[in-house]
């Protein structure tokens, strides 16, 4: 979910990453499993790490 809203398509812009923990916190336990979110949340920062180093091709 952080790489998919996170990365810019044709069809969209990336979103900001405060846009994407906004959307995990406010979707929690309705769109996202509970757990699954507050851990996304508490490791966004290593999330970030790792997308950095497996850039989409294109950018």
């Amino acid at each position: 979910m952080v790489d998919a809203l996170g990365s810019t398509r044709s069809y969209k812009k990336a979103w900001k990453n405060e846009d994407i923990i906004a959307l995990i916190q406010e979707q929690k336990g309705h769109h996202f499993d509970p757990d699954i979110a507050d851990i996304v949340i508490q490791n966004f920062d290593e999330i970030m790490e790792i997308r950095k180093q497996y850039p989409d091709a294109d950018q």
